[in-house]
């Protein structure tokens, strides 16, 4: 990948127009949003369509467009390439072929099939813009801009982008038409921010003071939106415009847009102009040429109705009936609670003992949850009262064992309390419980994985509880809580992630009496329900932007019963549900014996039926097998299933999410409650939050989900296409930090991945539930073979990649060229050692010897394995719970006849580390779980046995590193020949042999100098990972697996692309700030290769650090605050940009570098990109 092919995701960017090359390189992972018109929309297009499309092609061309969305482009390509075959006059099909070639990198691909649309859609200005931004990696800069200009209508979009354009020819007549179109974009969106400020810019390189002066004064308007850096800035700008100074009014305006990029005013404009987060090239989400299909939800199935059916096993009516998911295999049991006793499913012989007394209790809803206590795929059962909070767990054949109260928890448990629920509070990867206690605040109990739980007090500014929704209410990546309290008032208290929550916000003043959330609007977002005292159902909604809560009334339930006096016997509730399969979620309030039902018609509008069952609704849950969501609860006679039936027989589909496994994974809990899921079929878009094992969605005239799109609670997203009926879908297993990659330009003039680099000093990184670990060791030396990197046009390539859910900080980076003689091994000790960093050196041995005999812990012969480099690993070892640590396990070895006891020996071995991350540091560390133990080194002798020698040994820092452990001099000398290397830790070693350790040898070492460092966007590597035990690493580096974000990227100011070569000269707290998906391409000065019988080897060192998005790391949503050599620790809440201390040791760089302004909107909008978009385009 070239510099050109750098531009197409440059040209899509920011665009600070027109200034120095830093300027224009001021760019994020922005591109041209497809929908942005004046302002943007979707437009329908001026002539009228000639046909409708093919049913069977209206499918995939949607599950095409959502497969863009989320970055699937090689399914993408397949789809738009067979339907151009099918619907060759369709210009939008040839338009998203060429979106997906270009984002693998397929340029000449691409260039035909857009060139075909543009042969059937030649005035369309989102072609044209594709097609300039090829001509610009062609490096044909006149044809875009005249490509561009030749449009009889362009809209903003265009106009946005022919300045900028314009603006990097230098040229002061295109300056002028440059004010020309910023002055049109003004006539459309006078208040837009961005224009505002590139226009004031544009005047200030043109030294027009009148008109300067005046835009200088309009930008007062957006003053308030603005911090007070900001403010100080514009009045820095104002004296330089004052003094006629206008080379610094310019450089005083750059900097004062680059503060401002942050504010949601000035995001909300650059999407005004077609600039959004997200992959090169946004596809065209609708048919230009064919008619197009309404994107709506199906009609509401207005004949629903009930058929009631009551329990006849009780003898006396329960206090409560409800129906739960208990199994691993789709379908729900009925519960019921009658004497003091409850009775589980349609067999009596399931019935566990609840209360002490048979006397009927008021019992709510909430006062029973099912949930997966121990990880095995089995819901058990937490069950709350006036006597206190009481565990089950499921056995294999559906029976249930009590799980009494450990390690002082009885009084606890003991406490009286109505309602329970299970949540992953502190994103550990299993489920806690939250009690509502009667009179106090709620009951934080923390699962420690181990069957016990530990009693916290997060939670303790809060009120009394009568109910509560646990979602991603403000689209930050994890869950929030929303309250009901016992007054009616609705507050939220929100994530701050690491098990803190801030202390509750009132929402709504309104009394409710019953809350629940979901997603009514179908635009991917979690919003609050609430019914009121008064019989008004609302849906809240938070703004991301604003941060404010609005109010919407969705409807209105006439001559309800008393709701104040049902909400004081927790005899109300309110449900959301898709209830007839139309594709949109429905509402059902019930209170007392009465319920009430909205059917969801779509565009916010509800009917509501005029004939409900007379029942309280205690769940909603397909109790037949037919499809259809079925009403459960309470009727004046006792318990009763409500099956609901209709006539439009739409399909439905049910998803089961689930976890790895139980061993070796330990991310997510078993089915991935606290997660979400997005779905595509056809046309219809929605989404849904993970609840329970199984997730309903109700699809309308569409048979089949087309691609679905889970984010696991963990913030990992997975897609997944063609689900079949009751499909699971497991969550992959993939690395979410791992350091960034290193690849070497071989002989072959292909570059092949080496290794990780700057592993040792994570940032905010949680070695348990207290405390992140050190950033001390912040300098980090890797050994390339020669073999791996060889001159070309007179240079050393090196390329460093950013692949995983990281921000990367590299303050220095250089390479040494070492040059030795064939007879003995450089090679560099690559271990971590949390104690005590190994020496950094180049270190000479003889080459490396295979033991005389070697073993596995289960007494395996494993000498050939070990014997060379060659990609197979000893893995034959069990697996622990958590993903990162293993059951003990060791290489037990012996060493020949010929390793003399008088030579210093060493240990030399190459190995990889399956590591941990925050989150399994955390559950790790909160029960009775093995710690974490790195490797140690154990002699046999023969009268004492097995025993350890020295400390700890840390492990292999990441991926292919070199271990160099000596052998104690002392042992040898009294004839110990049987060594070991033991750990817990997922540690594979492919080489494990001994070498001497030579003195004084002869070795040549010197610099090889920096001819150039520049930072670019990549993309992401195709990973090849053939099974579990092996790393995941990149086969080939010109493969790709997409460009687009595949996490949610940390916000924040990163570098800009271009030269950062200044940034990696020395240590010194100046660094690229590198995002996910960026690369450093490093060409460094090749001096005469040695003589003939020396080999020549590499040293990369670098110096910086590595922060990931890992919900238990520190500040893990942003960039902030930032590292700096004086750190030993991270963390602390990220102060103001402008008050780091960074920042104001290096404010320049501000200015010229760190220009770029990342946020992780792509990734949350996912497959909802598309939704509500029901036309658009112009003329064909």
């Amino acid at each position: 990948m070239n510099l050109r092919r750098a531009i197409i995701v440059l040209l899509f960017s920011i665009g600070i127009v027109a200034v120095a090359i830093f300027a224009w390189v001021n760019s994020s992972r922005r591109h041209r949003s497809d929908n942005a018109s004046t302002p943007p929309t979707d437009r329908a297009p001026a002539a009228a369509a000639l046909e409708s499309p093919p049913p069977e092609a209206v499918g995939p061309f949607y599950v095409g467009v959502s497969s863009l969305d989320v970055d699937a482009n090689e399914r993408a390509g397949k789809l738009f390439e067979e339907l151009s075959g099918k619907l060759p006059k369709e210009p939008a099909i040839w338009t998203n072929l060429g979106i997906a070639r270009l984002r693998l990198g397929d340029s000449p691909g691409a260039a035909e099939a857009l060139d075909k649309a543009a042969a059937l859609s030649p005035q369309n200005g989102r072609i044209s813009l594709l097609l300039a931004t090829l001509d610009e990696d062609a490096g044909q800069f006149p044809r875009a801009i005249e490509r561009l200009r030749s449009l009889p209508a362009p809209d903003d979009t265009v106009l946005y982008r022919l300045g900028e354009l314009l603006g990097r020819t230098g040229h002061s007549a295109d300056q002028r038409g440059q004010l020309e179109l910023f002055d049109r974009i003004r006539q459309h969106q006078p208040k837009n921010p961005v224009i505002a400020l590139n226009r004031a810019r544009l005047l200030a390189r043109m030294e027009n003071k009148i008109l300067l002066t005046e835009a200088i004064n309009d930008l007062e308007a957006h003053r308030e939106n603005w911090s007070a850096a900001a403010g100080r800035q514009l009045e820095s700008a104002k004296t330089a415009v004052t003094a006629g100074n206008f080379r610094s009014a310019a450089a005083e305006l750059t900097f004062l847009q680059n503060l401002v990029q942050s504010t949601p005013a000035y995001q909300a404009g650059l999407i005004a102009l077609g600039v959004t987060s997200g992959s090169v090239g946004q596809p065209i989400r609708a048919f230009l040429y064919y008619r197009q299909p309404e994107i709506v939800v199906a009609a509401a199935d207005e004949s629903l109705h009930f058929d009631e059916v009551g329990d006849p096993l009780l003898s006396a009516p329960p206090d409560l009936s409800l129906a739960l998911e208990l199994g691993a295999k789709s379908g729900s049991s009925l519960l019921s609670f009658s004497g003091g006793k409850l009775h589980i499913g349609a067999g009596p012989e399931l019935v566990l003992p609840v209360s002490a007394s048979s006397a009927p209790a008021p019992r709510g809803r909430n006062t029973v949850c099912a949930v997966d206590l121990n990880g095995d795929f089995l819901e058990d059962l937490a069950v709350v009262d006036h006597e206190g909070l009481k565990l089950w767990t499921q056995n294999q054949d559906g029976r249930f064992t009590a799980l009494p109260p450990t390690g002082g928890l009885q009084s606890v448990f003991a406490q009286p309390g109505h309602g329970v629920r299970a949540f992953d509070y502190d994103a550990d990867g299993d489920l806690d419980l939250l009690i509502a206690r009667d009179g106090a605040p709620p009951q934080l109990l923390r699962n420690n994985s181990d069957g016990g739980f530990t009693a916290v007090a997060a939670l303790a500014s809060f009120p009394e509880a009568r109910d509560l929704g646990w979602a991603d209410f403000d689209g930050d990546g994890d869950g929030d809580i929303a309250l009901l309290d016992v007054a009616g008032r609705v507050l939220i208290s929100w994530n701050d992630r690491a098990g803190a929550f801030t202390a509750p916000e009132l929402v709504s003043e309104s009394p409710a009496v019953a809350l629940t959330y979901g997603d009514i609007f179908g635009t991917g977002e979690m919003d609050v329900v609430t019914l009121d005292r008064n019989g008004v159902i609302r849906n809240l909604h938070f703004d991301r932007n604003t941060r404010k809560w609005s109010a919407r009334e969705l409807a209105r339930w006439s001559n309800p019963p008393d709701l104040p006096s049902a909400f004081a016997k927790q005899r109300v509730s309110l449900s959301v549900a898709d209830l007839d399969n139309n594709g949109a979620i429905d509402l059902v309030a019930s209170a007392g014996s009465a319920s009430a039902i909205w059917l969801n018609e779509g565009a916010a509008k509800f009917h509501h039926l005029d004939h409900t069952p007379a029942l309280f609704v205690t769940s909603i849950a397909d109790m037949d097998g037919d499809g259809l969501l079925d009403l459960v609860g309470l009727t004046d006679k006792g318990s009763a299933v409500a099956h609901t039936r209709g006539t439009k027989g739409y399909h439905w589909q049910s998803i089961q999410t689930r976890s790895l496994s139980t061993q070796a994974d330990g991310r997510i809990n078993s089915y991935g409650i606290g997660g979400r899921i997005e779905v595509r079929a056809g046309a219809l878009l929605t989404a849904a939050p993970i609840i329970s094992p199984y997730t309903h969605f109700g699809l309308g005239d569409h048979d089949t989900v087309g691609i679905a799109r889970i984010v696991w609670p963990n913030g990992v997203a997975q897609v997944e296409f063609d689900l079949q009926p009751d499909q699971a879908v497991t969550a992959t297993q993939r690395l979410k930090g791992s350091c960034p990659w290193v690849f070497a330009r071989g002989d072959d003039g292909t570059f092949h991945f080496v290794k990780d680099f700057i592993w040792r000093s994570p940032l905010g990184m949680r070695i348990n539930s207290q405390d992140t670990a050190g950033v001390d060791q912040t300098e980090d030396w890797i050994l390339i073979p020669g073999k791996f990197l060889t001159v070309h046009d007179g240079a050393y390539e090196i390329r460093i990649t950013a692949e995983l859910w990281e921000t990367h900080f590299f303050d220095h980076i250089a390479m040494q060229v070492v040059d030795h003689p064939d007879s003995f091994s450089a090679i560099i000790d690559e271990r971590f050692v949390p104690t005590k960093q190994p020496k950094l050196e180049v270190l000479a041995t003889s080459r490396a010897q295979p033991f005389a005999q070697a073993q596995d812990q289960s007494g395996h012969d494993v000498l050939k394995t070990l014997r060379t480099i060659d990609g197979n690993y000893v893995n034959d070892f069990p697996l622990g719970e958590f993903q990162g640590i293993a059951r003990d396990h060791w290489i037990e070895f012996q060493l020949p006849d010929d390793a003399s006891a008088d030579q210093p020996l060493v240990i030399v071995g190459e190995g990889w580390i399956y590591p941990t991350d925050s989150s399994l540091n955390v559950a790790i560390s909160q029960g009775n779980h093995p710690p974490p133990q790195g490797l140690r080194l154990e002699e046999y002798d023969p009268h004492a046995g097995w025993h350890a020698i020295g400390g700890e040994l840390g492990f292999p820092a990441g991926k292919n590193k070199t271990v160099v452990i000596p052998l104690p001099s002392e042992s040898l000398r009294a004839g110990h020949r049987r060594f070991r290397l033991r750990t817990n830790l997922e540690i594979y070693w492919d080489q494990l042999g001994w070498a001497v350790a030579l003195q004084n040898a002869e070795m040549k070492t010197s610099p090889a100098e920096t001819l150039t460092a520049e930072l670019r966007h990549r993309g992401f590597s195709k990973l090849a990972a053939p099974d579990r035990r092996q790393p995941d690493v990149p086969r080939h580096y010109d493969q790709l697996s997409g460009p687009g974000p595949k996490w949610r990227d940390l916000e924040g100011y990163y570098t800009r692309y271009g030269d950062v070569r200044e940034l990696l000269g020395q240590t010194d707290d100046r660094y690229v700030i590198m995002n996910a998906g960026d690369e450093i391409v490093l060409r460094f000065a090749a001096p005469a290769l040695p003589a003939a019988g020396w080999t020549r080897d590499f040293v990369l060192v670098g110096d910086g650090w590595v922060k990931d998005g890992d919900f238990n790391t520190a500040n893990s949503q942003t960039v902030r605050p930032l590292p700096s050599h004086a750190m030993r620790h991270y963390g602390g809440p990220p102060q103001p940009l402008e008050a780091d201390p960074v920042f104001q040791q290096h404010r320049e760089d501000w200015r010229n570098f760190h220009t770029r302004y990342v946020t992780p909107s792509a990734f949350d909008a996912g497959l909802m990109k598309s939704a509500g978009v029901k036309s658009e385009g112009g003329t064909p």
